[in-house]
């Protein structure tokens, strides 16, 4: 089930890697950008009308023209560049990146369409079958989308794994990671089934004999499933029947009408047993073990890139970043996931040949294999050939000890993935604690630094980053002293001084001494950096000094700034207004 959507998250990941690359000028103007937004999904009409011969034949062609299409479409977005400069144009909306993601997001839904159901247009007597078959492409991936398209409307889970918030625990870290994962397993349990029923108009199975046989056969395997639903053959392309759902009510048996017509009771028994083999063996909840073991570690290794780049000097770009991520999911799929999907289907195999027997089982791949015009010896990365199959059955009952031994092998696979899964968490829960990566950058940086030594300017973004990040956790001690560090580097540096001074004249129990010298380093930072958050710090440190009338001159002269947008950041026009306020209220009242 997740080969249609795999598409879908290598095209997020890849527009994930172009929106992080440098920002750029954005001089392209709005009649070009729709132009190319309209032109971009015609690649997919493209693709669409490439020859199946040259696509290797029928089976499998589809998923190639849309790997096709998705290369296309990448490439051509990076030519342009059309992400960062929709990503400026969409910045109005407070979240340029998301709003992009979202907006070409759709736009690859029509191409990814055309790809596989082009529209010919000199095609009249057609159209209505052409039409149809295109609403069918864009229903196959709608659960996939609607998921992403919510995700990023509502990014609940986009807390930063690098920095924890502040005053965090060991144990609120645990809980963050956990909870991450628990929205994952929520949706694969609930939501996935429950939008791939909907979405894809699936109807309950008619009563009947076929109905009939597959409930029988399910309760013979001891399994249970909310519903048997027909799987429309022009919604997949092929004949097929699969199971989706971790928790039975929302568990779904789908199989192709055609599929039920072109077997026996007997065989379609054996179709049933397979796909009850899937559920007995858990393989469903073993697949999201393995999902999530390698966003965990796919995580950390993205963590421990950023920290190895921030303490050599060597920082990678969050575009190659992503990109190598790119890389590792499709390396994931192709190995991985392929691994475990042939020897977790081998074991359904295994459970359909002890329930019926080899001969129902081998009649009903073959006319699979029929029906779908699939080359008997064509094996592909996620499932054995048929004819492979054909050979295990017969092999397998004359030698029973064949089922048994791979059963094993299977046990074998599911624990490594569930350590693969603790070892992910551990090392994510670790990378992502407050106290554990400070405390190595810390100790690598008392080694570089050797004592005293003044620190060069290769030290200045890990000091930079620590220092915020002691900030962020209230420990001013360490704040003022890789403060300090920095401007040892660049002495004249109006962020530094700015920072260091602020930290001086707000901590608990200022003392006079650090009051002045928080207020000396304000004035120096106003000196060269007129920003709207350094005379607001100069309006603190009068404040805290008593200077009222100075305070409201720097914080008025905050405001004006803040209003032309210099300096203000993320920090909204109220709060320099209400410091302003604050400070004329403590004067008067002075």
């Amino acid at each position: 089930m997740l080969i249609p959507f795999l598409p879908y998250l290598l095209a997020v990941a890849g527009l994930s890697a172009l929106l992080a690359l440098p920002p750029m000028v954005v001089d392209t103007p709005g009649w070009a950008l729709a132009a190319l937004f309209v032109a971009l999904p015609l690649v997919g009409a493209i693709v669409g009308e490439l020859p199946t011969r040259w696509l290797g034949g029928r089976y499998g062609s589809n998923l190639r023209r849309r790997m096709l299409f998705l290369s296309g479409w990448l490439a051509l977005l990076a030519l342009v560049p059309m992400a960062p400069v929709l990503q400026a144009h969409l910045g109005w909306t407070g979240d340029g990146e998301s709003a992009a993601l979202m907006v070409l997001l759709l736009n690859y839904w029509v191409g990814d369409a055309l790809a596989v159901s082009p529209l010919n247009p000199l095609d009249h007597a057609d159209r209505p079958e052409q039409l149809r078959r295109f609403g069918h492409a864009l229903r196959m991936p709608l659960p996939i989308l609607l998921l992403m398209l919510a995700g990023l409307a509502l990014p609940v889970l986009s807390d930063d794994l690098l920095i924890a918030p502040a005053g965090q625990s060991w144990m609120l870290t645990w809980l963050r990671v956990l909870g991450g994962l628990g929205t994952l397993l929520l949706l694969a349990a609930v939501a996935v089934p429950v939008l791939i029923r909907f979405c894809w108009g699936l109807r309950t199975l008619p009563e009947g004999p076929a109905a009939q046989a597959m409930r029988q056969e399910l309760a013979a395997n001891g399994v249970s499933v909310g519903a048997v639903l027909a799987w429309p053959d022009e919604l997949m392309g092929h004949a097929t029947a699969g199971v989706i759902g971790l928790l039975p009510r929302f568990r779904y048996l789908m199989i192709s009408p055609s599929l039920i017509a072109a077997l026996d009771p007997t065989e379609l028994r054996a179709v049933t047993a397979h796909e009850a083999g899937h559920i007995k063996h858990r393989h469903l909840w073993y697949f999201l073990v393995a999902i999530a073991a390698f966003i965990l570690v796919m995580q950390v290794l993205a963590t421990g890139l950023f920290w190895a780049g921030l303490f050599t000097g060597g920082q990678p770009p969050m575009w190659l970043i992503i990109a190598l991520e790119v890389m590792a999911l499709l390396v994931f799929f192709r190995f991985g996931v392929g691994y475990v999907s042939r020897h977790f289907e081998r074991q359904a195999d295994s459970n359909a040949l002890r329930r019926l027997g080899p001969q129902p089982f081998e009649h009903a791949i073959a006319k699979v294999a029929l029906i779908n015009g699939i080359p008997p010896e064509l094996d592909n990365w996620h499932h054995y050939g048929i004819g492979r199959r054909i050979r295990f059955a017969q092999s397998a009952h004359a030698e029973p000890k064949r089922l048994v031994r791979h059963d094993r092998k299977v046990t074998r696979i599911k624990l490594g993935l569930i350590v693969l899964l603790v070892a992910g968490l551990g090392a994510q829960a670790a990378a992502s604690s407050p106290g554990a990566m400070s405390w190595l950058g810390e100790r690598y940086l008392a080694h570089r630094l050797n004592g005293d030594a003044v620190p060069t300017r290769a030290e200045l973004l890990p000091l930079q980053f620590l220092a915020s990040r002691a900030v962020q956790h209230d420990d001013t001690a360490s704040a003022e002293h890789y403060f300090r560090l920095i401007l040892r580097v660049t002495p004249k540096d109006p962020q530094a001084l700015n920072n260091l001074a602020w930290v001086l004249v707000t901590r608990p129990q200022a003392r006079p001494q650090d009051l002045r010298e928080g207020l000396r380093l304000a004035e120096q930072a106003s000196e060269t950096g007129d920003q709207a958050y350094i005379w607001d710090t100069l309006a603190e440190s009068y404040y805290r000094l008593g200077r009222y009338n100075s305070a409201v001159a720097a914080a008025s002269k905050a405001l004006l700034l803040a209003k032309e947008g210099t300096g203000r950041g993320d920090v909204p026009i109220s709060y320099y207004q209400e410091r302003l306020a604050a400070f004329a209220r403590h004067g008067q009242g002075a």
